[in-house]
């Protein structure tokens, strides 16, 4: 490729379309297209003729009758802001002798529930900060101040307080818990850090919950608690009855809960371990190969058990079948390493076997109990949600928006999760906000469905 030309080039010459290939040297089969079919949010109408008819002579060549063809699907993509307006000119009538009043258009609330949903996905799912949408709709001639957009995302979370409040005690009693931390930033903690002992806790933490049970649930919160007190929070809404769920985390002593120490079973992340002789593998390739293809055999059994859509049970018989002998294979190999000194346990390698070894049990949990994952990285793409946030709108402003946002950011996420239309969703919780704070367990991503009849019918 000449380099030279490429920097010479008149900025008014337009690059050959084929260079575009060095970005797409291995291009997907298929055109890439999308049906009608696959607009399923789309408006459905129908365009029928308005002067012709089947059996009609043909108004082209006069000779021949016209006949019905299959319909054609046509897709019309429109563009416009996020928030758009109508400003109504209402036409007013009055009565001159008992002065009554007719309004042509009777009054309506001037922020709809769509217009609350538009604000809160862009901000909680697309990362979107306030100010940046205030900008745009000042661009589009609709403004939105940023002020209140906020007053409005809160008049949502009102509104759907009560389903949050139901999901929080449905995940606490899930058979399955993965969490982990990430980063969080809140303004008014920030600031407080400045004037904090040295041996006060500073750190800000964003903790992900994904819980398994009847139903897949995802949780955030950002304060100073970090997973393992936050889980603690989570375990006092357990009902005492239910047997001791599983806790998928990596092997952070703050992921550990503290006043229920023993209500989990835990398991640690397999990708963890992987990670950290992936790290060393240059400077001991041999020993790490040998560990690497030992564990991606056993990651490879479970994607073969996905594959054939294992039970939980089939999947633990599977895994103990064949992946437990070669884990006893490196268990053994690992503990010779030691007991033969042909490994110091301070090096670079020691420490990543003594990683695994110490907590083995955790690490290989899956062979005997059922539904245990390989590891945590279902919650950690779950956390990139609060990632990508962070990375654009940077904070929270106090710990009241954090809740606020992580909540919202929860109800989307589940709803995600569960494969509804969630733009509809959050307006029927608006429209139905009466009967959600009544009957919130009601109205949840997986059933609000089977509740819109039965609240017309009332």
């Amino acid at each position: 490729m000449d380099t030279t030309a490429s920097r010479e080039r008149p900025l008014t010459t337009v690059p050959e379309r084929s260079t575009r290939t060095l970005f797409n040297a291995n291009p997907r089969e298929g055109h890439g297209r999308l049906s009608a079919q696959d607009y399923v949010g789309a408006e459905r109408r129908e365009c029928s003729h308005a002067h012709l008819a089947a059996g009609q002579r043909c108004p082209a060549c006069g000779h021949g009758s016209l006949y019905r063809e299959p319909n054609k699907h046509q897709v019309e993509l429109i563009g416009h802001a996020p928030i758009s307006a109508i400003c109504w000119q209402v036409e007013v009538l009055r009565c001159s002798a008992c002065k009554t009043i007719f309004n042509a258009r009777n009054p309506c609330a001037k922020y709809q529930p769509s217009v609350k949903t538009s604000i809160v996905l862009a901000r909680y799912y697309l990362g979107l900060p306030y100010h940046r949408l205030d900008a745009f709709q000042q661009l589009v001639g609709v403004p939105l101040p940023d002020a209140t957009q906020w007053e409005l995302a809160e008049s949502l979370f009102s509104d759907v307080l009560p389903v949050i409040e139901v999901l929080i005690k449905a995940a606490a009693q899930a058979t399955l818990i993965g969490l982990d931390d990430t980063q969080g930033r809140i303004l008014t903690l920030l600031a407080e850090n400045k004037h904090l002992p040295a041996d006060a806790r500073h750190g800000i933490h964003s903790t992900g919950f994904v819980t398994v049970g009847a139903h897949t649930i995802i949780l955030f919160f950002t304060s100073r608690a970090h997973a393992g007190e936050n889980l603690d929070k989570l375990l006092d809404l357990r009902r005492p009855s239910m047997e001791k769920p599983t806790q998928m985390s990596d092997a952070s002593a703050n992921n550990g809960a503290k006043r229920h120490r023993d209500a989990t079973e835990v398991t640690h992340c397999n990708a963890h371990a992987v990670r950290k002789f992936k790290e060393i593998q240059a400077n001991f390739p041999a020993p790490c190969d040998f560990v690497l293809e030992t564990l991606s055999a056993v990651f490879a059994h479970d994607a073969f058990a996905r594959e054939q859509r294992m039970n939980p049970e089939a999947r633990r018989d599977y895994h103990a079948e064949h992946s437990g002998p070669l884990l006893a294979d490196l268990k053994a190999w690992m503990e010779m390493q030691f007991r033969e000194h042909r490994e110091e346990p301070n090096s670079d390698l020691g420490q990543a076997m003594n990683y695994m070894l110490k907590r083995w049990e955790r690490f290989t949990r899956f062979l005997t109990r059922p539904g245990v994952p390989l590891d945590n990285n279902f919650v950690e793409r779950a956390l990139k949600r609060l990632i990508f946030q962070r990375k654009n709108s940077l904070f929270f402003a106090n710990e009241r928006s954090a809740y606020v946002g992580c909540a919202l950011t929860s109800l989307i996420m589940t709803a995600v999760e569960a494969g509804v239309n969630v733009f509809e969703y959050l307006n029927v919780l608006q429209e139905n906000r009466f009967w959600v704070g009544r009957e919130p367990e009601r109205w949840l991503p997986w059933n609000y469905q089977q509740a819109l009849p039965r609240r017309e019918a009332a």
